[in-house]
């Protein structure tokens, strides 16, 4: 989009199009595609530049950038506009300090230097030779407002007083009076058409140089006092706009390259690219634009920045139709981690294999063999999502499938250890006799089922409200850890990108679901502190439950994190994530089976299940003997103090007949002992609860020669039952005897 007003910026086409031939010829540069232009003319109108800005979108073909515009009006107007559609917008014209936000403009960029970086020059200028006292000549317009505001700023911080005159500038005519009488110092803040103009107008005012300074500012060609007004007759001639200024400074910017520089791409040297701008702009093609008598013999300082920026938008678009490149996992991750499920894979086989051929074992059974099983499964699913984490696949069913693979496997692993620890710790708090409340496995199972059900629950009904396969997108994005290459000796940019799946509501789920893993964590570890001071091998596991749960909330964190924040990471998430539910499913299977198997290495028969001194069956019957005795005198003193206590103390040679029948004693209830039944009848020892009537009068009889002892009370014990068939029930129930 160009203006045809008094910028005149439509007279850089011909440098345009000296690079679009160049484009188009090449065969290295956007091959098999052919790079044109459409003019939109924005006379420099807000409202005449967002008409045409829709105008050009709508119409064929697609626009793929944009130059312009020509003034510094249109292009605050059609920079927004241009974002909103993606579109690159370069401006090769002018610049601006409000269309410098990078923030606001992504894809907006401006070639051109800002004028303001002249205006400290100028004033170190003014401070040189003492001139106090200026007179700004600012014409309304906003890009020429913004440097004026600058320099404004600048006058009052150096102390230089200074007035301003606004001038509108229409049919070449100067409205107004725009000269300060009282002032011989003139700054004119206005373009090289203006700047004619005003000398004229000065010139019939008398106001002439030496007397009278001119300072312009801006950008101005070598040859810009001497290049006519198109269209109309300054009303001066040549040598009055000549004596007007006299030896007054211009403050610009470099115009155009010197005429031994070489343009960066055509191979065109600054005088060659001159004489083939002219040849250009003569071309008849060009006729309906009036662009040869536009220019005449001037050269626009602005035609060899909107030739480069041609060619930077051409280049911009070969390198993306070229070398973007898809990043994926690298081979070495995918490796390292395939190998590591292997692995994996291996250790939780040689695990089921140990679990099944000692699975009759007393150890092994006390251990829930069947929920060992659960457990390796469990700890195979983690195994299985490690190596689709590094898989690249775009597949809706692959990318649903491995987050219920994920969370299968740890509601299996977790699960299981909370119901077993579960178990341990109600034997050990509730215990009966009955056996309708033994906790067989299948009721610990269908609660494991329950923890992996809740999981597929709250997934399946995501997926079913949110329509998770068909709102399911995958967007490419910069990758975060090595953005940009550099390839080939001419060092071209190729972007890295990487694939990111995502779903709309996809964050709370997964908070919800872990919500619910670290709550079967908490409530594993409170039973597993609940069990500590259980002595049964089999029934031990608490410190290696812990172990594990400490392993797993050190890990856990991790996995969140990365989850949110690491997903165009495309190494370092998977293996972050990876590792944690490797370490984690390791460390479970190791806790669990490993401490089994030393110990059936060191007991084989499982004799010594009780932990602590005294576990062999011999030395339990020498123990339970003790026991005998110590109950037996306990029942004598209890009888001696209950005859103390009513004064009718038995003695040998007494007459029953004068007293009263002795009342029979009140039966001491005793603790429960241990009683053990292995299955052998030799082998089945209990101490009887009661103290019955026949047992005291034979204690009677031995009171004289038995010494009450201080005998310290039967504490309660424990009484193992095995059935004789491992069909009926596969665990140990431990109960207290009442």
């Amino acid at each position: 989009m160009l203006s045809t007003t008094s910028f005149r910026s439509i007279l850089v086409l011909p440098g345009v199009q000296i690079a679009l031939d160049y484009i188009n010829n090449e065969p290295s540069i956007l091959p098999g595609y052919s790079l044109h232009y459409t003019l939109s003319d924005s006379q420099c109108d807000p409202s005449v530049t967002v008409a045409g800005v829709f105008n050009q979108l709508q119409q064929s073909p697609t626009k793929l950038g944009w130059l312009g515009s020509g003034c510094l009006t249109a292009t605050e107007f059609s920079a927004p506009l241009t974002q909103l559609y993606n579109i690159t917008q370069i401006s090769c014209v002018t610049s601006s300090l409000n269309s410098n936000d990078r923030t606001k403009l992504k894809y907006y960029f401006q070639l051109h230097p800002l004028i303001t970086v002249l205006n400290r020059g100028l004033i170190g200028l003014l401070k040189k030779y003492g001139w106090k006292r200026v007179g700004l000549i600012t014409w309304r317009e906003s890009y020429f407002s913004m440097i004026a505001d600058h320099f404004k700023q600048l006058l009052t911080e150096n102390d230089i007083e200074h007035s301003e005159r606004l001038v509108s500038i229409a049919g070449f005519e100067v409205n107004g009076d725009p000269f300060d009488a009282d002032k011989r110092i003139y700054v004119l803040i206005v373009a090289s058409i203006q700047a004619r103009q005003l000398l004229c107008e000065a010139h019939k005012r008398g106001l002439r140089y030496p007397r009278n300074q001119f300072l312009l500012i801006g950008e101005y060609t070598d040859t810009w006092l001497r290049e006519p007004n198109p269209a109309r007759d300054l009303g001066c001639s040549l040598e009055e706009r000549e004596i007007t200024f006299g030896l007054s400074l211009t403050v610009n910017l470099p115009d155009h390259p010197q005429d031994n520089v070489t343009l960066p791409y055509g191979g065109l040297t600054a005088a060659a690219f001159r004489q083939e701008f002219f040849r250009q702009a003569r071309n008849p093609l060009n006729n309906d634009l009036n662009i040869a008598e536009l220019i005449g013999d001037m050269f626009p300082s602005f035609a060899p920045p909107c030739h480069e920026t041609t060619l930077a938008l051409a280049l911009a678009l070969h390198n993306t139709n070229e070398v973007r490149n898809i990043v994926t996992v690298s081979p070495a991750v995918t490796a390292i981690y395939s190998l590591a499920s292997v692995a994996g894979f291996i250790l939780a086989f040689a695990c089921a294999v140990f679990n099944f051929v000692h699975r009759k074992k007393k150890l092994i059974r006390l251990s829930s063999p069947k929920l060992n099983y659960i457990i390796i499964l469990g700890a195979t699913c983690f195994y299985v999502s490690r190596i689709f984490l590094v898989l690249p696949s775009l597949d809706p069913n692959v990318i649903v499938l491995t987050p219920v693979i994920i969370f299968t496997g740890y509601s299996m692993c977790y699960g299981t250890i909370l119901v077993k620890m579960f178990r341990v710790w109600y034997i050990f708090n509730h215990p009966s006799l009955q056996k309708k409340y033994i906790i067989t496995d299948c009721y610990l199972m269908g609660l494991v089922a329950a923890f992996v059900g809740l999981d597929l629950v709250m997934m399946l009904t995501f997926i079913t409200v949110q329509g998770f396969r068909n709102r399911l997108v995958a967007t490419l994005a910069p990758s975060a850890e090595r953005p940009w290459v550099l390839v080939g000796p001419t060092e071209v940019v190729k972007e890295n990108y990487v694939y990111s799946c995502s779903v709309e509501g996809r964050g709370v789920l997964i908070i919800l679901l872990y919500i619910s893993k670290i709550i079967l964590q908490i409530v594993s570890l409170i039973l597993a502190f609940r069990t500590r001071k259980v002595k049964v091998k089999g029934l031990d596991d608490s410190k290696y439950i812990s172990a594990a749960i400490y392993i797993t909330t050190a890990v856990l964190p991790v996995s969140v994190f990365a989850s949110f924040t690491l997903r165009s990471h495309v190494n370092a998430f998977p293996a972050i994530v990876g590792a944690a539910h490797f370490f984690g499913a390791t460390a479970i299977l190791l806790l669990v089976f490993v401490p089994r198997m030393v110990g059936l290495y060191k007991d084989p028969s499982g004799e010594n299940v009780f932990q602590g001194k005294g576990n062999t069956i011999a030395q339990k019957e020498s123990n339970i003997m003790t026991l005998r005795r110590d109950a037996q005198h306990l029942r004598v003193s209890l009888h001696l103090a209950q005859k103390k206590k009513k004064g009718t103390v038995h003695t040998e040679g007494t007459d029953s007949s004068d007293h009263e029948p002795a009342p029979q004693p009140k039966q001491a209830i005793v603790k429960p002992c241990i009683r053990m039944n292995n299955r052998h009848p030799t082998n089945d020892y209990y101490i009887s609860p009661q103290v019955h009537a026949s047992s005291v009068a034979r204690d009677e009889e031995e009171e004289e020669k038995i010494e009450p002892k201080n005998v310290a009370p039967v504490k309660p014990c424990l009484r193992f039952t095995e059935s004789s068939s491992t069909e009926d029930n596969d665990y140990a129930h431990a109960q207290i005897v009442k």
